[in-house]
């Protein structure tokens, strides 16, 4: 009996804290678990089951202990004998003796004979030696609530049905309410209990108020409740004539509101963009509805038992994602409105693919950083995808200088599903004047990024590759025609006082698709310095970055490492005398815009020389370069 009340006293502590709404009931506590499927046990052992599940008890220990071939083995239930001529309900002894089968377990309700009860097997090796050993079987009937009729409404009597909900014009005056509901199934005894906005009011059912008044509306959910075999429950609203609580819903803010001293202030309802480090004030302002009037704040769909009954509260430890709830109730329904944080962070120049171009036309990326000579009257299109929250600021510049869209230059911004901005500047008839690096800045409140790429002028004239037929000779035809390119700077070594930038300088051959060949066939008088000083200006502390490492993968995704150092007076400490938040990324993907062919070159020294231009996108050369017009 303990037990059985322990578990009522277990549910209504947990409701107390429900004040809205169908409460979340636990699992009911047992002493072992339930079962809903066939299951196989030793005799002397107890089992709990739901009903229409098969049970088999076996005896087998027993009758090993009993050292004998062929003991005497008898069934009992309740202690009466179980043999198959019995006819016991739903019960059935294997032949040898060994095993006691339940086909269907049975629930005892009204009268009918259920399955539950001991069943115990005993063994003798002889008429004076017997042992005996037995088996609890508990039926498992899950309680249910039902609708007894429809609500009943007059001046002086009021009836509710579990599950239904009333609207009044008062309480006041009715001489008696009544909440009510039936009961069918559910294993004895079962265990009642009333809650009136999560607090316990009764624990009998029907429950009955006399002479109740408006302070009696509100949500009322009664449990039925058994020792082992669950819960249910049903919620009704008595609500009185008025008006609902209505909370101001601020303006859609596509862009972060004002910040002053490091605090952001926004209105409930609205998207909450916030900077690393800032605080931000929430108001939910109610506008209407009839006193009194509750306010609850959720954070990520849960009460927040930090913040009370409030209209504004401030948010010190946000994080991007978190969805926070402002709730207004009062006895005739309630109002919410819900806004999510973005954390801003820096703009990332994206190594996204871009589209192929035509076959007299040049297409490059900032995100993919290579060095790419064009013929004079091409006409190029430089991509700068950019990730961030919010849309940024994209600028472009050519050899430092910034670029306006005029002439043969044009700009175009488009933003996708306001994850992606892309600029894309174009250049029509490109010049001998129009070589240099071309660069676009991606700003916005948290900081900025830069991406790059050199446009080369093409010095020497093209040399076309031979027919498919003979492309497995050695094409000498054309001589080298060669030239330095330098790719980027790499990023300082430091931030502050004297850092170092490096790059690579290679001799490629122009004629051979850019084709990386010996020094010796380029001028040394002309080769680009392969390396910068940068990071000028005295500084006592600062981050020191060394070069990335090569990537993990050579196509699809891999990873990137380098080494970060907080530096102070030239000598390595630890990383918070730099700000832990400052620290650069030490890890970063690479190759994702490069996807893994499962093909190879039929021809491996020719193939890669028309790789990237219009002869891939004739079938022969496709076939015989499946892996270089691939990747194209």
């Amino acid at each position: 009996m303990m037990a059985r009340l322990a578990l009522c006293l277990f549910i209504a502590v947990d409701l107390v804290f429900v004040v809205w709404g169908q409460p979340t009931l636990p699992p009911p506590p047992t002493f072992t678990s339930v079962v809903n499927q066939s299951v196989v046990v030793f005799v002397g052992e107890p089992v709990r089951v739901r009903e229409d599940v098969r049970v088999t008890i076996d005896c087998s220990p027993l009758i090993d202990a009993s050292n004998v071939s062929n003991p005497d083995i008898t069934w009992f239930k309740n202690g009466n004998p179980i043999t198959n001529e019995s006819k016991t309900t739903n019960v059935v002894i294997s032949q040898n003796g060994r095993f006691c089968i339940i086909t269907d377990t049975l629930l005892a309700v009204g009268g009918q004979l259920g399955t539950d009860g001991n069943y115990s097997c005993e063994v003798c090796s002889d008429p004076t030696t017997c042992n005996t050993n037995i088996s609890e079987l508990v039926v498992c009937g899950e309680p249910h609530l039902s609708v007894p009729g429809p609500s009943i409404i007059n001046p002086f009597i009021i009836t509710i049905s579990c599950g239904q909900n009333v609207t009044v014009a008062s309480l006041d005056g009715v001489v008696r309410l009544t909440i009510n509901c039936g009961v069918f199934n559910g294993s004895e005894p079962l265990i009642f209990k009333v809650y009136k906005d999560g607090v316990l009011v009764g624990n009998t059912v029907p429950h009955v108020i006399a002479s109740p008044d408006d302070d009696d509306a509100g949500t009322y959910t009664v449990v039925v409740c058994t020792r082992l075999c669950g819960a249910a429950y049903a919620t009704s609203r008595i609500l009185l004539q008025g008006d609902p609580p209505d909370i101001d819903e601020g303006p859609f803010i596509p862009e972060p509101p004002s910040v002053m001293n490091g605090t952001m202030t926004v209105r409930i309802g609205t998207p909450i963009y916030v900077i690393d480090g800032f605080d931000v004030v929430i108001n939910c302002n109610i506008v209407g509805g009839t006193p009194p009037i509750t306010i609850t704040w959720l954070r990520n769909g849960a009460p927040d038992p930090t913040r009370g009954n409030v209209s504004t509260i401030t948010v010190t430890d946000a994080s991007d994602g978190d969805v926070f709830t402002c709730r207004a109730d009062n006895n005739i329904g309630f109002d919410m409105h819900t806004s999510t944080i973005r954390e801003y962070e820096p703009p990332q120049i994206l190594p996204i693919p871009f589209p192929t171009p035509p076959p007299d036309e040049v297409a490059v990326s900032t995100g993919i950083p290579s060095n790419t000579v064009v013929g004079t009257g091409t006409k190029v299109t430089v991509y700068c995808p950019s990730s961030g929250i919010g849309v940024p600021s994209i600028v472009w510049f050519k050899d430092g200088v910034m670029i306006t869209a005029s002439g043969r230059f044009m700009i175009s911004t488009t933003t996708l599903a306001g994850a992606v901005t892309t600029s894309v500047l174009m250049i029509d008839d490109f010049q001998p004047e129009d070589a240099g690096v071309y660069s676009c800045r991606s700003t916005n409140v948290a900081g900025s990024a830069l991406g790059e790429v050199p446009l080369m002028q093409q010095a020497c004239p093209a040399c076309p590759p031979p027919a498919v037929e003979t492309i497995s000779s050695d094409p000498d035809e054309c001589s080298v025609c060669a030239d330095w390119i330098p790719d980027p700077f790499g990023e300082c070594s430091l931030d502050c006082h004297l850092g170092v930038q490096t790059r690579d300088v290679r001799c490629i051959d122009l004629n051979r698709n850019n084709q990386t060949v010996l020094d010796t066939f380029c001028d040394p008088a002309t080769r680009p310095n392969e390396e910068q000083s940068c990071g000028f200006g005295p500084c006592a502390t600062g981050w020191r970055k060394g070069p990335w490492s090569k990537c993990s993968r050579t196509c699809q995704t891999g990873y990137q490492r380098r080494l970060v150092e907080c530096i102070q007076m030239g000598l390595v400490v630890p990383d918070s005398e730099c700000g832990i938040s400052l620290r650069p990324k030490s890890e970063r993907f690479c190759n994702g815009h490069i996807h893994c062919f499962p093909c190879k070159d039929d021809y491996p020294k020719f193939c890669p020389r028309i790789m990237g231009t219009p002869y891939c996108m004739k079938e022969e050369y496709r076939k015989a370069c499946c892996w270089s017009c691939g990747n194209d």
